[in-house]
């Protein structure tokens, strides 16, 4: 993939901190994989790793002295010219992890804030990620608390370490926090009594390495001695439920994916106030969940795939500040409680996957914050719910619930935030009029509606539709000012959207795949194979140019995930798209628009010709045509029956890139 879309191009590429020879394979594998003049930049402690792969120089950093180590970390850390006497100890530590290293020096003064601007330190999706350095450095000094008492260690994370305290109960209250990745083929045993000192512990970490939960063996009446316990992660709980004595008094985050856990408490006998997060992922064993008046700080409950999950417990109503609830494929799960639509700080609803759920509260109106809803797979639902009054949300997932054309409500299309629509695998055959008044709406998928017959106006905010095996799709409505009707009784649907998208130009970027054999005659510039050279007039870049129309015809199903690259003497663009999994003859056709604001960026005033060629998946074989066509905007006003047409899309039909990527080719001196 890399030498496919790099391999014309002269590119700087710079790999910080490699510490592996497959990191070096993978992204800088051989120097055909760039263009002539690239420049491959690549930082280690490894010198073994340059020299095997053959790096043309090698530059080893010059060290500093003791003594100058010390007073360049004095000028940064204390802001002065001298030493401080009283960190001359900690300096000297510091100074000797970093080897003389003048930027490990400078770096280690910093604060959290410095540390995040340089990219070391990094806050994403609630958790802070490091630097090898800031983490290694961590790592020393912990060391250097016990390296004759591992049991006087404050954090502990070696296996053989962990297991070392576990066997001599030598650990002590200096230990506050203890992560564990268990290898494979070793198991370990927790007791109350190796436990028994580590009174402060707050962190408590245990992850296994493969599929299988079994490493951890407990005692049923294990108890948990510390009152500190901030964070619980713990894969393979191998208990039915937490001990009866646990202390949750400061506890923040309980995670136990692939637990035993068939009841986490009972009753209101343990209280958590300060608990934000429970994640019990994958807990086939859960059959109901706790009273939730024991944590009503709880922000984040997330049970995705407990799939022996009977009933949610009626005080979860009383969660004020609950806003995520995630009971996905909880395959057991007959009825949600009413009490749910009281979760006023309620963003995000999903019961994807929970087949047997016959029953839904009434209203979800009450849910004024809800922004995410999720329902595919609510099959067996007697009724959907009113969603009238869900004024925030903006993406509802209605797929696979066997729904007919009477099932959607009215209030449905009162969702003025909505922008993304999911009615994939339904049974209905015309989508409501009423579609038109999601203004906001943007991504419409229609996937698997074998039923589907007609697509009615969409409104004109919509971005993407995937109607991907809509094999009943035979009439596409659209304004009047289009067309007098929407399919011609002479041509297929197919025929026709090829021959009428050259009205519909959009603002934006978009691509189409269909099944046919030949590039649509429109295209005034064609050629067999997988590459074509179009001459351009002096005049061509001028105000009414719109954009590009890229085209060709290729044979055979495309693969899961398949990749679409254009490359030219001018430009590059590249799209992906997920399997079609449709019944497509062997023979298809992508064509793909690129607007002038896209072109805009690429020097055009220099053009004298465009060489493009086109591959899939970096194979070009497969493509039997191809062509190229400029857009002007006087070509738009009317066909051949003089109806109007404005410059703008109305339909991007059948199935739509999951992303795509413009580069900017003209720097690179024009380079075939």
């Amino acid at each position: 993939m890399i030498k496919s879309r790099l391999c014309h191009k002269k590119v700087l590429v710079v790999l910080d901190d490699v510490d592996h020879w497959s990191q070096l394979k993978s992204l800088v594998g051989k120097r055909d994989w760039f263009g002539e003049g690239s420049k491959i930049i690549i930082t280690t402690r490894n010198k073994h790793l340059l020299i095997e792969h053959e790096m043309d120089e090698l530059y080893e950093p010059p060290m500093l002295n003791t003594n100058e180590a010390l007073d360049l970390f004095s000028e940064y850390a204390f802001r002065r010219n001298h030493r401080h006497d009283d960190y001359l100890s900690l300096s000297n530590r510091i100074v000797y992890y970093c080897q003389g290293l003048p930027f490990a020096l400078k770096v280690l003064e910093s604060g959290i804030g410095v540390l995040n601007d340089r990219c070391l330190v990094t806050i994403l999706d609630r958790k802070l990620w490091m630097h090898d350095l800031i983490q290694q450095l961590g790592w020393e000094i912990v060391r250097e608390q016990g390296y004759t008492n591992i049991g006087r260690r404050s954090r502990l994370w070696n296996f053989v370490d962990v297991q070392h305290i576990l066997i001599k109960k030598t650990g002590t209250n200096a230990i506050e926090g203890i992560f564990l990745d268990l290898p494979k083929s070793c198991q370990i045993n927790f007791t109350t009594e190796a436990l028994a000192m580590m009174t402060e512990l707050r962190l408590l970490k245990i992850r296994s390495t493969s599929d299988y939960f079994g490493h951890v063996t407990l005692p049923r009446d294990f108890e948990f001695p510390s009152y500190e316990l901030r964070y619980l992660y713990w894969e393979g709980y191998p208990l039915e439920s937490l001990p009866s004595k646990f202390h949750g008094t400061h506890l923040i985050e309980l995670s136990m994916h692939y637990s035993l856990v068939k009841e986490l408490w009972r009753g209101d006998e343990l209280l958590f106030p300060n608990l934000t997060v429970i994640e019990l992922n994958h807990s086939k064993g859960l059959i109901r969940t706790p009273n939730f008046l024991s944590t009503p700080n709880l922000e984040r409950l997330i049970l995705q795939g407990c799939t022996s999950l009977l009933e949610v417990h009626p005080s979860i109503g009383d969660l004020e500040k609950l806003h995520l609830l995630d009971l996905k494929d909880c395959k057991s799960l007959e009825s949600v409680q009413d009490g749910i639509c009281k979760l006023k700080s309620l963003e995000t609803l999903s019961l994807s996957g929970c087949s047997q759920v016959m029953r839904l509260p009434k209203h979800f109106g009450p849910l004024k914050n809800l922004k995410v809803l999720s329902l595919h797979g609510c099959y067996n639902c007697e009724e959907l719910p009113s969603l009238l009054g869900l004024c925030s949300l903006n993406d509802l997932e209605l797929s696979h619930c066997f729904l007919r054309n009477d099932a959607i409500p009215i209030d449905f299309w009162c969702l003025s935030s909505l922008q993304k629509l999911n009615l994939s695998g339904n049974n209905f055959t015309v989508i409501p009029e009423g579609i038109t008044q999601l203004s906001k709406l943007r991504v419409l998928q229609l996937g698997h509606c074998y039923m589907l017959q007609e697509m009615p106006q969409l409104p004109s905010s919509i971005q993407e539709v995937d109607a991907n095996s809509c094999m009943s799709l035979r009439n596409l409505s659209t304004p009047s000012r289009f067309a007098r009707e929407a399919i011609s009784p002479t041509k297929t649907l197919m025929e026709t959207i090829l021959e009428r998208i050259q009205y519909f130009v959009p603002d934006n970027e978009f691509c189409i795949l269909l099944p046919g054999k030949e590039v649509p005659n429109w295209f005034n510039h064609q050629a067999i194979g997988s590459s074509i050279t179009i001459e351009l007039s002096p005049d061509w870049y001028y105000s009414n140019f719109l954009g590009f129309a890229v085209c060709f015809v290729f044979t055979g199903k495309p693969a899961t995930h398949s990749e679409i690259s254009c490359q030219s003497n001018n430009f590059s663009f590249f799209y992906s798209y997920p399997d079609p999994q449709t019944a497509f003859s062997s023979y298809h056709v992508w064509l793909a628009y690129q607007p002038r604001s896209r072109v805009d960026i690429c020097h055009p005033d220099e053009w004298t010709d465009i060489k493009a060629s086109f591959e899939i998946n970096g194979v070009p074989d497969l493509i039997q045509k191809c062509g190229i066509c400029p857009i002007y905007a006087h070509d738009h006003k009317k066909d051949s029956d003089d109806t109007e047409y404005p410059v703008k899309v109305e339909l991007v039909s059948h199935t739509l890139p999951s992303s795509h990527q413009w580069t900017d080719d003209s720097t690179q001196g024009k380079t075939p």
